[in-house]
């Protein structure tokens, strides 16, 4: 995954849950606060994958580039 494919990702996945709930207070008002509560939950844990992703991604990007330096090193 590109570096530049996890932002997108990542406000895709809390565009998509925020109109589905949008959908689903216009259907049952009665259900905002529930809803808006679970909304919550669901965007921490997107940004706590998300974030975890990226720090995988980071590390793999690292130890790439270190090993690409150390075969540059190496006679």
């Amino acid at each position: 995954m590109s570096r530049f494919g996890l932002t997108p990702l990542y406000k895709q996945d809390c565009e998509t849950l925020g109109t589905v709930v949008k959908m689903l207070i216009a259907t049952g008002p009665t259900l905002e606060r529930k809803l808006l509560s679970a909304l919550k939950k669901n965007l921490v844990d997107i940004r706590e994958r998300s974030l975890e992703n990226f720090r995988q991604f980071i590390s793999e990007d690292i130890l790439k580039t270190d090993q690409s330096a150390k075969r540059n090193l190496d006679p």
